[in-house]
């Protein structure tokens, strides 16, 4: 084996494959070929698999405009409750799911569940009335819980802190874009002449679950389960060469210095996953993801209605709303990008709920028939362009500041379990007694907005605190973190208080 010092980037590999990686023996541009290889072959998948997720979860709303309500006989707000119990779902299962997931493997689980979800969305053709309706989305919610998590785990597990958030952002661009092409989708097959009692929404509900089917299938011919175990689930074949396997693994420890997901032997037992539940940071983010996504889980479900009663048809009604998605596919972007170039993640996110947060005030002021209908579509598009934007940031914030693999993959389910519940909460802004203004739920809009926008401060200053050595006093609650603050070290019972930080001096929390 050559040297280090005599070996060329492209033939030098270190004998001892536990060795700590004190020098880079790969070229920039071969790291960035095997870059767009995992995103090509591990992302773009995934997001795919996210893109069918979201139209099975959100095509309720589209369905909502095609007259699914008086087919079934339910009401607006039975077709919001059986949405809730779908959210619901999700939040008492998420846990559950990601300890499954240590158990049986991530990727496994991911194309179980893929399956699982997608015949049930399939089912959902049949649906008769409001029983069948209430439990078919109770099951497509406890299926697809754990799904996002465990997508973020994968992802975390092949990129560097300084590539995660853009990462992130794009496997959720499968959210934002089923969002936007769902309701063009939904345009299209709503359009479609009556068949009998087989109308157009049990057509959109049969599709969109073949869809779901189709891209599980794609999850389990080509992704790749972890960069020590680059083989797809079938094990015929890696995409990977043996020396791109090594510097997948290796460029990790160089850039992050810090050991690979695998090296972590942490135990799941009861009492680390309830560490992990308690971890104070897990609650932060939890608590973000609720504050600043229950205005989406409103808007997204009641946007169509909300244009439809504008004045437009239901086809025409559907196709604009996807202009507010297609948006928010930029801006997310546009945010990630900036977050890891500048590796400031709480700025970003203040950013982008200042923008929401003008809007919804704007829409608060107008009224259905008193402001033209143009410029009102246009407010509800500016608003959608931008109201999901902070989720992905929040959810890469925490994955980059989690060292262990339990906490991130206990704290993203937290948060998947915050965007539910803000979701519950956010489809109950929406009464049919306040339509079509519905003025009361942009005033809890602006009203949730602007907590996102101290509890997101409250963070920063948190993050700032630990990393600067500070103590500080406020009662109770200053004891508690005092006593609790940790970074993240090798094994779970290490920890290292706030005023031991600089035992710790590689790691930092990014803020």
């Amino acid at each position: 084996m050559l040297s280090a010092k005599s070996a060329s980037p492209e033939n030098y590999e270190p004998e001892d494959e536990n060795a700590s990686i004190t020098e880079q023996y790969w070229s920039s541009l071969e790291e960035k070929r095997l870059v767009l290889k995992i995103d090509l072959s591990i992302l773009l998948f995934l997001m795919f698999s996210f893109f069918s997720l979201q139209l099975d979860r959100s095509n309720i709303s589209n369905a909502l405009t095609g007259g699914i309500g008086k087919d079934i006989h339910c009401t607006t707000d039975e077709i919001a409750t059986g949405n809730q119990l779908q959210s619901a779902a999700i939040v008492i299962m998420e846990i559950p799911s990601n300890i499954i997931i240590h158990k049986v493997g991530c990727l496994p689980l991911l194309i179980a569940q893929g399956v699982l979800w997608g015949l049930v969305a399939i089912f959902q053709s049949f649906i008769t009335g409001k029983k069948s309706y209430y439990a078919t989305r109770w099951l497509l919610g406890m299926f697809e819980a754990g799904f996002i998590p465990g997508s973020i785990y994968v992802i975390s597990r092949f990129y560097k802190r300084n590539e995660l958030a853009t990462r992130t952002t794009l496997f959720y661009f499968g959210n934002y874009f089923a969002a936007a092409v769902g309701s063009l989708i939904a345009a299209g097959i709503l359009g479609m002449p009556f068949h009998k009692n087989w109308h157009p929404w049990r057509f959109l509900f049969m599709i969109e679950g073949c869809i779901t089917i189709f891209a599980t299938l794609l999850l389990a011919i080509f992704v790749a389960r972890s960069p020590e175990n680059p083989s797809p689930v079938h094990n015929l074949f890696s995409f990977f060469s043996k020396r791109e396997e090594r510097i997948m693994q290796d460029r990790l420890k160089y850039y992050d210095s810090k050991p690979s997901d695998n090296s972590d032997v942490t135990p799941i037992t009861l009492k680390n996953i309830f560490k992990s539940i308690f971890l104070w940071r897990n609650w932060l983010h939890l608590m973000m993801n609720f504050l600043q996504i229950a205005p989406y889980g409103g808007l997204q479900l009641f946007s169509p209605k909300i244009i439809k009663s504008l004045g437009f048809s239901t086809v025409r009604a559907n196709a604009l709303a996807s202009i507010g998605p297609f948006g928010l596919c930029f801006f997310s972007l546009t945010a990630a990008w900036l977050s890891d170039r500048y590796k400031t993640r709480g700025l970003l996110m203040l950013l982008t709920l200042a923008y929401s947060i003008t809007f919804a005030g704007v829409l608060q002021s107008m009224r259905i028939g008193v402001t033209k209908k143009w410029t009102m579509f246009a407010m509800i598009t500016m608003i959608n362009a931008g109201v999901g934007t902070a989720q992905s940031l929040n959810n890469s914030w925490l994955a980059i500041n989690s060292r262990r693999t339990l906490d991130r993959s206990v704290g993203l389910a937290m948060c998947v379990m915050g965007a539910n519940l803000a979701a519950i909460a956010g489809q109950n802004f929406f009464k049919d007694k306040d339509a079509p203004v519905y003025h009361p739920a942009f005033v809890a809009i602006l009203c949730f907005y602007g907590v996102s926008i101290l509890w997101c401060s409250g963070i920063m200053f948190i993050y700032y605190s630990i990393n600067n050595r500070l103590k500080f006093e406020f009662g109770r609650f200053g004891r508690f973190f005092r006593g609790s603050l940790r970074v993240d070290d090798e094994s779970h019972s290490s920890e290292i208080h706030v005023d031991e930080v600089s035992t710790a001096p590689e790691w930092k929390y990014q803020f």
